[in-house]
């Protein structure tokens, strides 16, 4: 798996790190909440607390 596709994080719980996959090549921002309505959402599992971290994904703004 490419570099470019996972980004890490840490559990907002517990403080772990965890990888997480970008959903799709236009949703690129990770955000703690959601800012957009056409922003993913996406759970991530901590494997050290087992509590789930939500993040949600935005399209990056493109320059014009």
């Amino acid at each position: 798996m490419p570099s470019n596709t996972i980004k890490y994080f840490s559990c907002i719980y517990c403080g772990a790190e965890f990888i997480a996959v970008k959903p799709d090549d236009n949703h690129t921002k990770a955000n703690k909440y959601k800012i957009n309505r056409d922003d993913i959402e996406t759970l991530h599992k901590c494997n050290e607390c087992g509590k789930n971290n939500k993040i949600y994904w935005s399209e990056q703004k493109r320059a014009n």
